[in-house]
């Protein structure tokens, strides 16, 4: 350890790609199977008939459909969100009114809400989760039977 330098910002900067240390194989081929583990969970095959909120395919990114997110919701809570964000108009079909949350600029952080609220049902509910402690262990040795 007393002989090897710690580089330095500069020091990095300066090197070549081609120069840096190739990782191993066992490192590789372990990234490369967490790689295909997290694309089977985040990225769906998409059909016509495909009623994925999630575009995109097992060679392309992950991408989030907003217009398919928005057509899965119940008209319920897409009027609710309608009228909070001062959008509604009296006789407006779903897909207009789909159309009107999409252009939101702000559209992708009410989609993460709303994922949100389905997993947690609302924010007492998660907060509550988080500040929930533990069950308590029973201290000792067990008892012999």
């Amino acid at each position: 350890m007393n002989n090897k330098k710690v580089p330095t910002k500069a020091d990095i900067e300066k090197l070549n790609i081609l120069d840096l240390p190739r990782p191993s194989k066992k490192i590789i081929n372990a990234s490369r199977q967490k790689i295909r583990k997290a694309r089977q969970i985040v990225v769906c095959q998409t059909t016509s008939a495909d009623k994925s909120p999630y575009g995109g395919d097992s060679t392309a990114q992950f991408v989030f459909n907003k217009r398919k997110f928005f057509l899965n919701l119940g008209v319920v809570r897409l009027n609710e969100l309608i009228k909070q964000y001062g959008l509604y108009e009296k006789g407006l079909t779903k897909r207009q009114k789909v159309e009107k949350m999409c252009k939101l600029p702000n559209a992708d952080d009410i989609i993460f809400y709303e994922i949100y609220l389905h997993k947690y049902g609302s924010v007492e509910e998660f907060t509550k989760s988080i500040k929930a402690s533990p069950p308590k262990r029973k201290r000792g040795r067990p008892k012999k039977s």
